[in-house]
C-alpha cells in the first residue's frame, strides 16, 4: 500500500490484528488504492514525472498536479526557460505561443510533492475495513490465500497472478462506481479528474 498503512487501519479501528489478517489487509488495500488512481485517472504519489504532449497548441496540462517545481520543459528536444519561454500555473504549462506542430515533441518534466488527500485517506481506510469485513463475514478464511480475486467497479485483481485486468472505462448500466460504497463514492468524484 502506497497511501495508507496498517498502522492507519489500527488508529482507526482501534483494533489489533494478525499477521495474516494484515496481509490481507494490505491486499485488498493495494487493489483499492489502484482503483482510486484509475477512477481518478491520477497518482498521487509524491514523485518526478515525465510527460511527452503533441505540440501545435500553446497549453499543456498534466497528469499529476500541482506542479511544485519544473525540472525541464523541452521543444523538439530544446530546453526551454521558465518565465520566458513558458510559464508554471499549477496544473499546466502554457507557451507564450503555440509550440512547434508535432507527434510528443514536447517533454516536460516536473515534481509533484502534493500529499494524498485526508478526504481520501480516511474513505480509502473504511473501504479497506469494509471490505475486509465483507470477506471475513461472507465465511471466507482470513488467509491471503483465501482474497484470490477483488472486483470494484470495472477493476477486478486476481492475486497470485502479475497481471491486472481491468474492465472497460466505459459507463455500464450500474456505472463505474458500482459496489463502492456511497460515502466513498461521495468523496472519490470529488478527486477525479476528467479523461482528456
Amino acid at each position: 500500500m502506497d497511501y495508507i498503512t496498517i498502522a492507519d487501519i489500527k488508529g482507526y479501528t482501534g483494533l489489533t490484528y494478525t499477521a495474516e489478517q494484515e496481509a490481507l489487509l494490505t491486499s485488498i488495500g493495494t487493489a483499492l488504492e489502484d482503483f482510486i488512481e484509475r477512477y481518478c485517472n491520477r497518482s498521487f504519489k509524491e514523485d518526478s514525472y515525465i510527460e511527452k504532449f503533441d505540440g501545435g497548441v500553446d497549453t499543456f496540462i498534466i497528469a499529476n498536479p500541482p506542479i511544485i517545481t519544473i525540472t525541464s520543459v523541452k521543444e523538439n528536444g530544446e530546453e526551454l526557460v521558465e518565465d520566458e519561454d513558458f510559464f508554471n500555473y499549477g496544473s499546466y504549462i502554457q507557451f507564450p505561443t503555440k509550440a512547434f506542430s508535432g507527434h510528443q515533441n514536447i517533454e516536460i518534466e516536473y515534481v509533484n510533492t502534493v500529499a494524498f488527500p485526508e478526504p481520501l485517506k480516511s474513505a480509502l481506510i473504511e473501504w479497506v475495513i469494509y471490505k475486509y469485513n465483507e470477506q471475513v463475514l461472507s465465511g471466507g478464511s482470513i488467509s491471503t490465500e483465501a482474497l484470490k480475486s477483488i472486483s470494484v467497479g470495472p477493476v477486478s485483481v486476481n492475486y497470485g497472478e502479475s497481471l491486472l485486468s481491468e474492465g472497460s472505462q466505459t459507463s455500464s448500466s450500474s456505472g463505474l462506481l458500482s459496489g463502492v460504497p456511497e460515502d466513498v463514492a461521495d468523496v472519490l468524484k470529488l478527486y477525479r479528474k476528467s479523461p482528456l
